[in-house]
């Protein structure tokens, strides 16, 4: 809406902006001056620059105090895995955190599914139970991203639509309509979880 913002701020975790290396520096050494004189510590090797667009053409070095910090390709803040470099989407910046999520959030499914081999069928009711407790974190985790291609999302509806076809013995080819169908008559309506819906299927 036409608002600069110069920093963010979570806890103990500061993220400076700016739109030039000289800008960039200029904050870092305000920043580490009132710190210093606030009888503060900054970690230079904790801390991190990194760039969102074209790089420039000779790559300055960064500093606080004395200490030089690196710059990097990927970081992450607030427990959001972000990517830097010159890109023309945004969905570029978000791909290492849907990559992540879904990394976990299949890893956990299959946990889930495996207890099947040491206590037999696992019911269906139990089953969504664990789902939502254990990978569901994982999968909304996304939607808080100002990102909404489809591009990041599809891993994570895939992997919540496997999860529900091996949970209900349903082949993995079945068509997300009738796996949202079937789960629908084996759990009671206000516990069935709506899996996305996917316009290029037929019924």
């Amino acid at each position: 809406m036409g608002a600069l913002i110069s920093h963010l701020e979570q806890a103990d975790d500061i993220f400076l902006l700016a739109l030039s290396p000289e800008g960039l520096q200029r904050k870092m050494n305000l920043f580490y001056q009132w710190y210093s004189n606030n009888f503060f510590i900054i970690n230079a090797i904790k801390s991190a620059v990194l760039f969102h667009g074209p790089a420039p053409t000779c790559m300055p070095a960064f500093w606080f105090g004395s200490d030089p910090v690196a710059i990097v390709k990927s970081y992450k803040y607030v427990s959001t895995y972000l990517k830097t470099g010159d890109y023309r989407v945004f969905t570029s910046l978000m791909e290492l955190h849907y990559e992540e999520k879904a990394s976990k959030g299949r890893t956990t499914a299959h946990a889930v599914l495996h207890i099947e081999s040491m206590i037999g069928s696992l019911p269906v009711h139990e089953g969504k139970i664990l789902y939502m407790g254990c990978t569901d974190p994982h999968l909304i985790w996304c939607e808080v991203a100002i990102d909404t291609s489809p591009t990041g999302i599809l891993p994570l509806h895939n992997i919540q639509l496997s999860f529900f076809c091996c949970l209900l013995g349903l082949p993995k080819t079945t068509i997300t309509a009738a796996a949202s169908l079937e789960q629908a008559i084996c759990c009671s309506p206000f516990e069935g979880l709506c899996l996305p819906y996917d316009s290029s299927a037929t019924v």
